[in-house]
């Protein structure tokens, strides 16, 4: 589609350092190939007109090594050991064994994957599954909009790399090792994995911010990218698209809308909440909890009272619905095997609860804080002006 043809060319720059344009000064004197077609030209003079990207000490191959392997982007990212990534490092912070969590970002987004969590156990606290929002310090939230953000794991016990604590620079590194946990992927750097500064005039540094300036551009191009053509209708929105925003441009929006309070029942305790913002956004449902249509109303006032888990590429965050808001997202009270003809679409189940692949939906969400005292710790989500097709 048009309206991504300059994304997809960022793209191609970014995941292949050798440019692919056939160049010439004059019509027949000379004629210039790419790397990738110079490897084919066996036995063949030929013109080559390329950068050097990295200088050091020659080191014994492991295979053919035609040249330093090409960075993987994130939105090609594979389970497998021995990838080269670019990236830049957002933020870091210790666990509570010493280890070194690096968040990354290369401004695309991770692919799309197939969750395997068990629904049952959402509410029993799984500690791969928790949003975000607790577990960033304010200082953090400097993140940004578009683009997944990836933890890399660097072992107490790696000595040569273990000194990369700083942040804010762009990093090459080779040798690491990705998986996925809960539908989250989460990367390792090893003993073999080597570490190399870039400066923002780098090449594939620029490639990577041309990316981000292209998808930043427009609210089009921050939707996530693997809901090509376009998302889902299984929703309908009272808000427009104007007002669309991902999930980390909520939780690091820098402003109070109002100051006006809102009472309303939760969890039947009165609470004055303080109102932030309203917005709309593109979401899959991660987990639901409860998620069996029989459980989705509390047994003393028969309303609705759900927690849902839900992600784009930037975020995983916790979203409510209470009440009236549960009674419009249903549309109304229908029985039960239309209820669970409507979980079951919301959450992707085609077979088994635990494998499933949610649609992309449309939803709308009012962020506002408990705590005045604590406006960030005491962020909550709640789904509003939403109807379940």
């Amino acid at each position: 589609m048009k309206w991504r043809e300059p994304l997809v060319r960022a793209l191609a720059e970014a995941g292949h350092e050798e440019q692919g344009a056939v160049m010439s000064t004059s019509e027949s004197e000379y004629f210039y190939l790419t790397l990738r077609d110079a490897k084919k030209s066996l036995n063949m003079r030929i013109n080559l007109m390329a950068k050097v990207s990295m200088i050091g000490t020659a080191l014994k191959s492991r295979g053919s090594v035609l040249g330093e392997p090409i960075a993987t982007l994130f939105c090609n990212l594979k389970v497998e050991e021995n990838l080269t990534i670019v990236c830049k490092v957002l933020h870091a912070s210790e666990t509570s064994a010493g280890d070194l969590v690096l968040f990354v970002w290369d401004a695309t987004d991770s692919p799309l994957v197939t969750l395997q969590i068990d629904l049952d156990m959402e509410g029993q606290g799984q500690n791969l599954l928790h949003p975000e929002v607790p577990l960033l310090s304010r200082e953090a939230y400097a993140f940004p909009p578009v683009g997944t953000i990836i933890r890399l794991t660097v072992s107490k016990d790696i000595q040569n790399i273990s000194h990369i604590k700083g942040v804010g620079y762009w990093v090459k590194l080779g040798n690491v090792v990705f998986e996925l946990q809960s539908g989250l992927w989460k990367g390792a750097l090893t003993p073999d994995s080597y570490v190399q500064i870039l400066s923002d005039e780098d090449y594939e540094v620029q490639c990577h911010q041309r990316i981000f300036i292209y998808r930043n551009s427009s609210k089009v191009d921050r939707l996530p990218l693997s809901i090509f053509p376009w998302p889902s209708d299984v929703t309908e929105t009272d808000l427009s698209y104007s007002s669309y925003l991902t999930l980390m441009e909520s939780l690091t929006y820098p402003e109070v809308f109002t100051s006006a309070k809102l009472l309303f029942d939760l969890e039947f305790v009165h609470l004055n909440l303080l109102m932030i913002h309203k917005f709309r956004t593109v979401v899959r449902v991660v987990t639901s909890c409860p998620w069996q249509a029989k459980d989705l109303c509390t047994p003393s006032t028969g309303k609705y009272r759900i927690r849902l888990m839900i992600e784009d590429s930037t975020a995983r965050i916790h979203a409510y619905i209470f009440g009236e808001d549960g009674e419009k997202f249903f549309n109304g009270y229908p029985p039960i095997d239309v209820l669970t003809e409507k979980m079951y679409k919301l959450l992707g189940i085609s077979g088994s609860p635990v494998l499933r692949n949610p649609p992309w939906v449309w939803c709308c969400l009012k962020s506002y804080y408990l705590d005045e005292n604590d406006p960030w710790g005491s962020r909550r989500y709640r789904i509003f002006g939403t109807r379940l097709i």
